[in-house]
């Protein structure tokens, strides 16, 4: 802390009296002396709980004083986990959910608790693949048109020009080459995030080569109806073609969808289902597909088609997706498509609930739209009782718990070194940190993502040769694809080339260094990680 203003002179004395008061009864109380315009160093006593605890400083030199209050927040981890619960709510029912904090209880028909789950799960994917991070942003968009969802954590802003290529597709990463199913899924679900008229060109170009295959034809022209240009008489065209896949033909329906024919589709998706669909109690999945993934991959297009719709096997499909995620592909964007389809349609019935909070009956009857939200804290929570039922009442539980990931698969590494080391680290220091790592040689081919976690007391550098570090671009990794408080994501290629970045010693103090965590950028299966430890940095 330091003392300024006008007119203290530079020789007075200025005398601190620092309270901070906390969790579970700490208190601390010190009076320093210092100079004004000078830093003084405030040794607090170990922070043992966590929770949000209040320092207040008032500062006084002969006849003039002021005083500052803040309040911070004193956690064991930075790493966290999500969770989203999602059940159809029964007389008796009690919930579980975050220890310390607010548990999120909303109680709506089950229709839109189920696409309520979708986008809630949606908003806390981990990863920095532009799939992950445009279907997260859209959730969350979702979550505050559709449910007055105020995001506690807000999503970084996401720059979707960055993954837009000179040739107008869409990449998985800023620096990637163009993938045509994400551009044409992008395209249908955000398009003003885009330019749109590069974009068209691009799907253009592919309709127009010769060389390119019917399958991809197809797909390029979904995504040119996501655009709204006009297509839909080459999408009849494309769906009067025989011996059409199965991935062909829901193309060529989500492109007449989309540009509002859906009374010629309905049969046509009616059809399909019938010919590929499989039960399993309540959820449906369609069996179309060489393999698992693919038949997963059909399953999602084929329940943001139904949404869209208005059938009611939008919802069943969606819970075989919700249990039974892809290993290999990622189909966030269509649930996301789905959701949002399915909520624009609903019409529904009325359903009603009664339930016991601290003690009082609350009796509530819910039109369709309507739903009740509580935040509640863990004496609350364990108070909350459900006592009666009318209807298909759903309830959708989220909150954040501490929690570290645990390695999946084994035979892959994660190596954490920092230089200087972090036993001569001081306020305003720059630290080289350098990761390197190594993967099975039977692990997949492909995209992996290596998060690391700063200590509290430090700070990301993103530009570090304006701080007048000098670079070893040799070794040098700028592409950091995620930097989300103390948490920064990089890209990690099989071949373990090791990420090297740079951050700034900002406050001295004991912190915990944790784990930077190795994972597969589709799955999320960890492969390694660097151990944790503590840190120790002085003034």
């Amino acid at each position: 802390m330091r003392a300024y203003g006008e007119a203290l002179a530079p020789d007075a004395g200025v005398q601190f009296a620092v309270e901070v008061d906390g969790p579970g009864g700490y208190r601390h109380r010190l009076r320093l002396s210092g100079r004004p315009f000078d830093m003084v160093s405030v040794p607090l006593a170990p922070l043992a709980a966590e929770g949000t605890y209040t320092v207040r400083v008032t500062a006084a030199s002969g006849g003039l004083a002021d005083a500052l209050e803040r309040t911070f927040a004193v956690r064991g981890t930075h790493l966290v986990q999500n969770r989203v619960d999602f059940a159809v709510v029964q007389p008796g029912a009690r919930f579980s959910g975050a220890t310390d904090g607010l548990t999120y209880v909303t109680f709506l028909d089950w229709e839109r608790g189920r696409y309520l789950e979708v986008l809630h799960r949606t908003r806390w994917l981990s990863g920095s693949r532009f799939e992950k991070r445009l279907a997260r942003a859209e959730a969350a968009e979702l979550l505050q048109a559709h449910f007055g969802w105020e995001d506690a954590w807000p999503e970084p802003e996401l720059d979707a020009l960055r993954y837009q290529t000179t040739e107008g597709s869409i990449a998985i990463l800023p620096y990637g080459d163009g993938d045509l199913k994400l551009s044409a899924l992008a395209a249908d679900l955000a398009p003003d995030r885009f330019d749109r008229t590069a974009l068209a060109l691009y799907f253009e170009r592919i309709l127009e080569d010769e060389g390119e295959s019917r399958e991809r034809k197809a797909m390029a022209l979904y995504g040119l109806a996501g655009l709204g240009e006009p297509v839909l008489l080459a999408a009849h065209e494309l769906l009067a073609q025989p011996d059409l896949s199965p991935a062909e033909e829901l193309c060529g329906m989500l492109a007449a969808a989309a540009l509002g024919d859906l009374e010629t589709v309905r049969p046509r998706y009616r059809a399909l289902v019938a010919a590929h669909g499989d039960q399993i109690g309540q959820d449906l999945r369609l069996t179309a597909g060489a393999g698992r993934d693919e038949q997963l991959e059909a399953t999602a297009l084929a329940a943001a088609l139904a949404a869209r719709l208005g059938e009611p096997e939008a919802t069943s499909m969606l819970g075989y997706l919700l249990d039974n995620p892809p290993r290999e592909s990622l189909i966030n964007l269509e649930l996301v498509l789905a959701a949002r389809s399915g909520l624009e349609g609903l019409r529904g019935a009325p359903v009603g609930l009664a339930y016991r909070l601290n003690g009082q009956l609350v009796e509530k009857i819910l039109q369709p739209g309507e739903r009740v939200s509580l935040a509640l804290r863990p004496e609350e929570l364990a108070s909350l009782r459900v006592t009666s039922v009318e209807g298909s009442v759903a309830a959708v539980v989220t909150y954040a718990a501490p929690g570290r990931p645990a390695v999946t698969m084994a035979g892959g590494n994660v190596v954490r070194s920092y230089s200087p080391a972090p036993e001569a680290w001081k306020p305003g220091d720059i630290v080289t940190v350098t990761l390197t790592y190594g993967l099975p040689a039977d692990a997949p081919e492909g995209a992996y993502e290596l998060t690391d976690t700063l200590p509290s007391g430090l700070r990301y550098l993103e530009r570090p040769w304006s701080w007048g570090e000098r670079i070893n671009w040799s070794n040098y990794t700028t592409r950091a694809t995620l930097v989300d408080g103390q948490r920064v994501t990089f890209w990690a290629g099989k071949k373990g080339q090791p990420i090297q970045y740079y951050a700034r010693v900002v406050t001295a103090g004991e912190y915990r260094i944790e784990e930077a965590v190795l994972q597969d950028q589709k799955n999320g299966l960890v492969y390694g990680m660097a151990p944790a430890g503590t840190v120790r940095i002085g003034w």
